[in-house]
């Protein structure tokens, strides 16, 4: 699934369309404006980062259909019930994804995310999340992994201008061929982001 967030600037929420291997389309509504990067990124980031293969980008490539979404290039208005049913398969996954990105998003724009502060990023998790028997549990090298991709996505998006876009694919790695592969983190020593060979996962 190929995912385009276009940033509107100062002039309104950061739109983004998804478009599935079957090439149905879904408008995600955005929220956030201007340099800030959208929650909805930060999703992207957590679920790549940590596998989650069932939260909101996972179900939506798989045919989920959530209420805040718009299929814009589907006939007639109702979901489809194989959509609807996803969401009820998955909810425990998308409800952990919920809680990993809000969790997460506090830890990278707040002091507790390197080693030192493992005991407190360890205490804000458990404020958040249960571990499921399931999954392996969260570390402190993941904790770094994802705040250097957060970082890594930030420092492009705050560059991007006005009404241009940015795109990634679902699964990570799923890029079509001369996309290079899926990456969010970019190469050693670059820091042009005028330089697409920085995040190869990234058109």
């Amino acid at each position: 699934m190929q995912i385009t967030f276009t940033r509107r600037g100062n002039s309104g929420p950061a739109a983004a369309i998804a478009v599935r291997d079957d090439g149905t389309a879904i408008e995600i509504p955005g929220h956030q404006t201007g340099n800030k990067l959208p929650h909805d990124l930060v999703h992207y980031v957590v679920e790549a980062e940590l596998e989650l293969r069932f939260g909101f980008w996972g179900l939506l490539a798989a045919g989920a259909e959530f209420s805040n979404v718009l299929v814009v290039n589907r006939r007639g208005k109702r979901p489809s019930p194989r959509g609807r049913q996803l969401i009820r398969e998955h909810r425990d996954d998308l409800v952990e994804a919920e809680a990993l990105a809000g969790t997460f998003t506090a830890i990278w724009r707040g002091d507790a995310r390197h080693d030192d502060d493992w005991p407190q990023v360890r205490a804000r998790l458990a404020n958040t999340w249960t571990h499921r028997p399931q999954r392996r549990p969260i570390g402190p090298a993941d904790v770094e992994r994802v705040c250097a991709a957060l970082d890594a996505l930030q420092f492009r998006w705050q560059y991007l201008p006005a009404d241009e876009a940015l795109t990634l694919y679902w699964p990570p790695g799923s890029a079509p061929a001369g996309r290079g592969r899926a990456a969010l983190r970019p190469a050693s020593g670059k820091d042009d982001p005028s330089d697409p060979s920085e995040d190869p996962g990234v058109a």
